[in-house]
């Protein structure tokens, strides 16, 4: 019976030894500490259960129990650090019933007013609690509501839903574990005697899931989270892959225009020459400067469009800044209308 006694604690102690080796080289930063803490913790209690169930020896009983109420003691209070750690809130308290647990801690081990000693059970030694057992079960009272209620206030004003799904899943985790203090009627024989019938300390079981319920709700917020990212990450490329498409669409829109600006003069300017080649060799026509005049403003007004196009590469290369000035539509409008007024009327179109 023994042997079986010690599977549980065994198993208990292996599985928060490997909890706080993948915390230490897993986890960053003071949240690594504290649960790393309560690892450490948990697992010197389960272990030292282990050696107590499994030696089952009467002479060793009472000091493995001291042992193992050394991690209990704190176990408690480890546990609500670290919630209220992940959860990033305040933790001044915290340190009060530090200091009440090193008090309980003294008392365990210069007198029997915490612990009496060990006594038989059927399925080995487990220690019997002194009158100092009430505070620290007070204690413990009080942390579990503390938590239940914290929990449940950040529950009722959490608005995001992948944390407000996590906030139940951790109130679930500590209902879990405050489940596991059926344990400490173990520790008066009065009570287990009027109950009737043999019990075995099965809160190592409920704090195991507790903690393993904390586990898998952190790791599937980060999974949803993740998914999240994702899908903004995703959405954020369609956006620039479309931003890059209207671009595409814009350059090829203004190259299109570009092309027609800058056939404009040039077509004034075969259109002029090709009107005075017509003439006689050696004669210029009528209002010879005139047009002169024209084919220059257009070779003009063409080199001004060629150093419009470098400018907006250079704007594009950014090597320039885009500078918006004010111009006189009538006076453009005009240039235009007197460049192609001397063909129009040779040709008999009325350009108004």
């Amino acid at each position: 019976m023994q042997y079986l006694s010690a599977i549980l604690p065994l198993f208990s102690s292996l599985l928060f030894l490997c909890l706080g080796i993948s915390t230490y080289f897993l986890s960053r930063g003071t949240l690594q500490k504290v649960f790393l803490r309560f690892c450490a913790i948990t697992f010197h209690w389960q272990f030292s259960w282990f050696i107590l169930f499994i030696l089952n020896q009467e002479a060793y009983a009472d000091l493995i129990c001291k042992i193992g109420y050394t991690g209990i003691i704190f176990l408690p209070v480890s546990l609500y650090e670290s919630v209220i750690h992940y959860l990033k809130l305040p933790r001044k308290h915290i340190r009060w019933f530090y200091g009440l647990c090193c008090l309980f801690l003294v008392s365990l081990w210069t007198s029997d007013r915490f612990i009496k000693g060990a006594y038989a059970q059927s399925f080995g030694y487990y220690p019997e609690a002194g009158i100092l057992h009430l505070g620290y079960i007070g204690m413990v009272g009080v942390l579990m509501f503390l938590l239940v209620f914290v929990l449940s206030r950040i529950y009722q004003r959490e608005q995001h839903p992948i944390r407000k799904n996590q906030l139940k899943y951790f109130f679930i985790a500590s209902v879990i574990f405050c489940l596991s203090a059926v344990d400490y009627i173990l520790n008066y024989p009065v009570l287990t005697e009027k109950i009737g019938f043999q019990l075995y300390p099965v809160g190592v079981f409920f704090i195991s899931f507790s903690v393993l319920v904390f586990l898998l709700s952190h790791f599937v917020m980060l999974n949803l989270t993740l998914e999240k990212r994702v899908a903004m990450k995703t959405a954020q490329l369609e956006e620039t892959v479309e931003a890059l498409e209207q671009a595409a669409r814009s350059k090829k829109d203004f190259i299109a225009n570009v092309t027609h600006e800058l056939r404009t003069p040039l077509t004034l300017i075969r259109g002029w020459t090709d009107y005075i080649l017509d003439r006689e060799p050696g004669q210029l026509p009528d209002r010879g400067h005139e047009i002169i005049d024209k084919i220059g403003l257009q070779t003009l007004n063409l080199t001004e469009k060629i150093n419009e196009l470098l400018k907006i590469s250079k704007f594009d290369a950014g090597m320039n800044t885009l500078v918006l000035t004010k111009m006189d539509l009538n006076i453009q409008v005009s240039q235009i209308v007197n460049s192609f007024k001397g063909l129009t009327d040779q040709r008999g179109v009325a350009l108004i």
